[in-house]
C-alpha cells in the first residue's frame, strides 16, 4: 500500500514537473504523513524493563500504538518485574522479622541467665538459714538441759540446807514433838518452801 502511494506521488511529481507546474504543493503531503508519525507519545520504559527486554532478545517500538502481541510482550516483562519485587519486598520482610525474633531471643537468654543466678543465690541463701536455724535449735535445747539441771541443783541445794537448819528453827526449850508430827511439819514446811523461794 505505501509503496503503491509512493509511486503515485512521484508519478505525480513527474507529471507536475513535465507540465511546468510548482513542486512544492506536492511535494508538502509526505512531510505532513512524517509529521503525524512523530506526533504518537513515546513509549516509556525503566532502566530494569529495557534490560529485561533485552536479556530476552526482544524489541519493541519506542513509540505508541504498540501491537497486541507487543503489549502482552510488555504485560509480562512487567509482571516479572512486579513479581520479582515483591519477592525482594517478603525477603525483606522476612529478614528484619528473623533480626528482631533473634534479637528478642537473645534478651530472653540473657534475662533467663540472670534469674537463674538470682535463684542460686537465692538457695544459698535458704541453705545458710535452715543451717542457723539448725544451730539455734540445738543451742536452745541443750540451753534447755542446762537449766533444767542447774533448777534440780538448786532444789536439792535448798532442801539439804533446809534439812540441816531445821532443828534450829525449833525453840530449844519446846516440849519435844513425837516423831510423827515432826516428820508432818517438816514436810508441810518443804512443800511451802518452793512457793515463797518463787
Amino acid at each position: 500500500g505505501s509503496v503503491a502511494i509512493d509511486l503515485e506521488m512521484w508519478a505525480d511529481v513527474e507529471t507536475a514537473e513535465g507540465l511546468g507546474l510548482p513542486t512544492a504543493a506536492l511535494s508538502a503531503e509526505p512531510l505532513v504523513g512524517g509529521g503525524m508519525q512523530l506526533d504518537f507519545p513515546p513509549l516509556v520504559l525503566t532502566d530494569e524493563e529495557q534490560q529485561l527486554l533485552e536479556k530476552e532478545g526482544i524489541s519493541i517500538p519506542s513509540h505508541l500504538p504498540l501491537t497486541k502481541a507487543e503489549e502482552r510482550v510488555l504485560k509480562r516483562v512487567r509482571r516479572k518485574i512486579r513479581n520479582k519485587q515483591s519477592a525482594k519486598d517478603s525477603r525483606q520482610r522476612k529478614k528484619v522479622y528473623m533480626d528482631n525474633l533473634e534479637s528478642r531471643v537473645l534478651v530472653c537468654t540473657a534475662q533467663n541467665s540472670e534469674l537463674q543466678k538470682k535463684v542460686q543465690l537465692l538457695q544459698k541463701q535458704n541453705t545458710s538459714l535452715f543451717e542457723q536455724l539448725r544451730k539455734l535449735q540445738a543451742l536452745v535445747q541443750h540451753s534447755s538441759a542446762k537449766t533444767a539441771a542447774a533448777s534440780t541443783c538448786v532444789l536439792v541445794m535448798v532442801v539439804s540446807f533446809c534439812l540441816v537448819l531445821l532443828p534450829s528453827l525449833c525453840p530449844l526449850g519446846g516440849q519435844k514433838q513425837p516423831l510423827g508430827q515432826q516428820h508432818g511439819v517438816l514436810s508441810r514446811k518443804l512443800r511451802e518452801f518452793p512457793s515463797r523461794v518463787s
